[in-house]
């Protein structure tokens, strides 16, 4: 009876534990992929042409690459550019 509560416990606890990273990482690749897609609808606005806009420094207006490296901008822009998106 005892090994039959000793494993019981084990594999709630294992359960729970593998539930709560499976929910992590989903929440983590829908946080990616709205952060993809904010800074594509960005490069397809034209936001990194006009140089006016260029600067995100102003607080009524967020970044929206914030998070990511210079190369995955280039490349976000280079997909665009190509009509490749997901998003066009």
């Amino acid at each position: 009876m005892f090994i039959v509560a000793v494993v019981a416990v084990f594999g709630y606890a294992g359960n729970f534990a593998w539930n709560n990273e499976k929910r992590k990482s989903e929440r983590k690749e829908r946080e990616r992929e709205e952060r993809e897609g904010l800074a594509r609808r960005a490069i397809e606005s034209g936001m990194l042409r006009d140089h006016d806009r260029r600067n995100f420094a102003r607080a009524d207006e967020a970044d929206p690459f914030d998070g990511m490296t210079p190369e995955e901008i280039a490349k976000l822009q280079e997909e665009s550019a190509a009509g490749g998106g997901r998003f066009s």
